[in-house]
């Protein structure tokens, strides 16, 4: 049960030390703490457990990702249908960002008397 809870700790972004604290294992000081948690953690059937949860969180985030892509779509046809362009136009831009289209393009914009000095 320790192990698993280390694990579910560790899968949340917990730091080693603190995970293994957290899990109920006794920690008498920082050195010991920090290397008997590393060594857990490269314990294969801690890693592979690890793995399985790390993957189960990412499925969920994927078919999270697709639930609002597909909640997007539908605000961009209702703000069509109910001839709200500029609502039309935020949803499609949300949905932009939502499949990635905008990765790479920054915005930079610059004030032309920003260059003068009194």
């Amino acid at each position: 049960m320790r192990h698993e809870r280390f694990v579910q700790e560790l899968a949340k972004g917990t730091p080693q030390g603190e995970a293994y604290l957290a899990a109920g294992f006794n920690g008498l000081n920082p050195e010991s703490r920090k290397a008997n948690a590393s060594r857990l953690a490269a314990r294969p059937e801690v890693r592979a457990r690890l793995h399985e949860l790390l993957l189960a969180a990412a499925r969920s985030a994927e078919v999270s990702a697709v639930d609002v892509t597909r909640m997007l779509w539908a605000h961009v046809d209702l703000a069509l249908e109910r001839n709200q362009l500029m609502a039309a136009i935020r949803a499609t831009e949300l949905l932009g960002r939502q499949i990635g289209m905008f990765r790479g393009i920054h915005e930079v914009r610059v004030n032309p008397l920003s260059e003068f000095h009194h």
